[in-house]
């Protein structure tokens, strides 16, 4: 997992100790991040590698304390780092007309063809037997497995799948008509 690189006397000490508590410190780094999403443990660990290659330890009195504490500044440092961009993100949607989930809002233009669509999407089940159009229904809309509507309705599993098929078989030709 840690890969040895070539190293100078003076941080020596501070690498050696990286080497023989790697484990450790990747246990700590990544119990550390869990939870924190955009966060990776390897690039907190590969961060640490870094700084432990270019800091001079001859003054540092507990160096496995000092890696622990910079491993921590680091995840601490990412994870605000991620919640300032998340944060920035939705401050350019809200300004650029979008909701917390990049949703862009539907101008009057967007309004007017989904209900137009609704409407030719009714007039397509209204066509159908009151049994198709119910099950479409309670597919689609409701969110009920196959299963759940066979039960509901006393009918095989087939019949549903049937029914569904011939919704979505004239849903299919009404929009490849265009109507």
């Amino acid at each position: 997992m840690l890969k040895k690189v070539a190293h100078s006397a003076a941080s020596a000490t501070l690498l050696d100790v990286f080497a023989a508590n790697g484990d450790q410190l990747a246990g700590y780094v990544r119990n550390r991040t869990i939870g924190f999403p955009g966060v990776e443990a390897e690039d907190v660990l590969q961060e640490l590698w870094v700084k432990a290659c270019t800091i001079d330890a001859s003054g540092i009195e507990d160096p496995k304390g000092y890696l622990y504490r910079i491993a921590d500044n680091i995840v601490l440092q990412r994870v605000r780092n991620t919640n300032r961009r998340v944060s920035r993100e939705a401050d350019w949607g809200f300004v650029h007309g979008r909701d917390h989930n990049a949703v862009v809002e539907p101008t009057a233009e967007r309004r007017l063809l989904a209900r137009e669509r609704l409407m030719m999407i009714e007039r397509v089940l209204s066509r159908l037997s009151n049994r198709a159009s119910h099950i479409f229904h309670r597919y689609r809309i409701d969110g009920m497995t196959q299963r759940q509507i066979a039960d509901e309705l006393n009918v095989s599993l087939s019949t549903v799948e049937k029914d569904l098929n011939l919704a979505f078989r004239a849903l299919l030709k009404c929009k490849e008509k265009g109507r």
